[in-house]
């Protein structure tokens, strides 16, 4: 099980990042379709791990058991700041308002930065982002990706939100 970390260094970004499938898809928009309607059906469909850490970029902030995800208030991070913004943040809120989005699998560009390394405990796993994609006159102000940090049962053990400090 992951455990509490704070800054782990930035890392190399691959040459060539995997194509995500229609699965890495689907699983986006299962979170998406419960940030912005979180009835028990659409949290019946998130193939959630009985313990997921919640992580601000690579911040363990806290481990939260599946049944209590179940309510919005528990994806709030309650940090104060965090990356030149005042909290709480909550993976549902990014994800609710994201309209054109670009899926990825694996380390991704932290905007126009390298990649940063997955939280601690959650370094081996399959990585699923949703970002904003971006119009060529927008600013990597208006960038944030939420990642997801799939185990080898096929559940999502992990979950960050990152985006780009003002």
């Amino acid at each position: 099980m992951p455990t509490l970390d704070n800054d782990p260094p930035i890392i190399s970004l691959p040459e060539q990042l995997e194509a995500p499938t229609q699965a890495d898809v689907d699983l986006v928009n299962r979170f998406i379709e419960f940030a912005n309607d979180p009835t028990p059906t659409h949290f019946e469909s998130l193939p959630l791990a009985d313990d997921v850490v919640l992580a601000l970029a690579t911040n363990v902030v806290r481990i939260s058991d599946k049944a209590a995800l179940q309510e919005p208030a528990a994806w709030l991070l309650d940090v104060g700041d965090f990356g030149g913004v005042s909290g709480p943040f909550s993976a549902l809120n990014y994800l609710g308002s994201l309209r054109a989005r670009e899926v990825r699998v694996g380390p991704h560009e932290h905007c126009a930065s390298p990649p940063r390394q997955a939280p601690a405990g959650l370094e081996s796993h399959r990585r699923v982002s949703v970002q904003p994609d971006l119009t060529p006159t927008q600013s990597c102000l208006a960038w944030s990706t939420v990642d997801f940090f799939i185990g080898q049962s096929g559940e999502v053990e992990g979950i960050s939100v990152d985006f780009w400090e003002p």
